[in-house]
């Protein structure tokens, strides 16, 4: 019984180390009102503590810590967004673009995004959210809602384009010679097109100011640089 006694008062020790003070919200409308309303940027915490270690390492390292918790609560609106709410997929995360748990963003009051401040370094998340405390965002638009470029055109190596079929494939022309590609994916950052017949990958920017090209090595994707490509239409956001 003596020992049951220890154990239960280190217990609760311990999880007073680890107390949230932060009053989350967890969702976004009543977070932006909340910013518009006290004229405060928000803090988007995209997690999965019940089983991504990561974000587990992410509340021990940063979320627990009181003068993380105290900056948070006194100049941000604090948006925590589960992975799952009643065993389904969180109907929240579907506003946001994020490549996996845990994720940090901050936004401005107005909706618009900041910037991706995820660190495991308390002081460095601190001192990322003083930075941005009074900044103001740019509008970024879900990557389901991009449109991409009509082209892209090169002068190396004589010349041609990347042209989009708008159908999920891509064909590199080039004088007489037509080159089919076809759509693998895309982000903020690249538009990959896979090679129909032999295996390598382009990656063009999809702020169109340099190409590379990937070629799979041992199982290992094999990066260089290809120069002079201009990107013909696509998003506002990437001008």
């Amino acid at each position: 019984m003596k020992y049951k006694f220890v154990l239960l008062i280190f217990t609760f020790a311990l999880s007073g180390l680890f107390a949230d003070t932060v009053n989350w919200l967890s969702e976004y409308d009543k977070a932006l009102a909340a910013a518009q309303e006290e004229d405060k940027n928000i803090f988007v915490l995209i997690t999965a503590p019940s089983w991504c270690v990561w974000c587990q390492r992410l509340e021990e390292n940063v979320l627990s810590k009181p003068e993380f918790q105290s900056y948070l609560t006194e100049n941000y609106i604090p948006l925590k967004l589960l992975d799952k709410v009643d065993g389904v997929r969180n109907p929240e995360l579907a506003g946001f673009d994020f490549s996996g748990y845990p994720s940090v963003f901050l936004y401005d009051k107005k909706g618009q995004f900041i910037e991706n401040i995820y660190t495991q370094d308390p002081v460095a998340m601190v001192n990322s959210m003083r930075r941005y405390k009074s900044s103001q965002g740019v509008f970024k638009p879900l990557l389901k809602d991009l449109k991409l470029p009509e082209k892209y055109t090169f002068s190396a190596d004589g010349g041609g384009e990347y042209i989009n079929r708008n159908d999920g494939t891509w064909y590199l022309k080039t004088g007489s010679e037509t080159i089919e590609y076809k759509q693998m994916k895309y982000d903020y950052e690249y538009l990959y097109l896979e090679h129909a017949r032999q295996e390598h990958v382009i990656a063009l920017p999809m702020k169109g100011t340099d190409r590379h090209m990937a070629t799979l090595q041992e199982g290992n994707w094999v990066w260089s640089d290809l120069s002079d490509v201009i990107r013909i239409g696509g998003d506002p956001y990437f001008d």
